[in-house]
């Protein structure tokens, strides 16, 4: 198991570039966000959708079960309701 060869048998392989970010086989760089939703096999449904956390609050959890595609317009929208019920801000990143 692993070893050098290992990612290469992967039906998606990835190059860790920086943290967090990942250059995929097209030499794309890809999050870690989305390198998660692609890796358990749900790819993005248009350049319009990212990745955005809609079971937590953590920007650093990459838990594919907290994770869906939405657009950046939603994301937002529920950005502002959840700081409207919980009283804080929360800053993009």
């Amino acid at each position: 198991m692993g070893g050098r060869g290992a990612s290469r048998t992967a039906k998606h392989r990835f190059q860790l570039r920086f943290y967090g970010r990942f250059r995929g086989e097209d030499g794309r760089m890809v999050g870690a966000h989305q390198a998660a939703l692609i890796l358990t096999g749900s790819g993005r449904p248009s350049p319009s959708h990212v990745a955005s956390h809609w079971r937590c609050d953590v920007s650093l959890c990459c838990n594919f079960t907290h994770l869906r595609w939405d657009t950046s317009e939603a994301v937002e929208k529920d950005r502002l309701s959840r700081c409207a019920i919980t009283g804080r801000w929360m800053v993009a990143a």
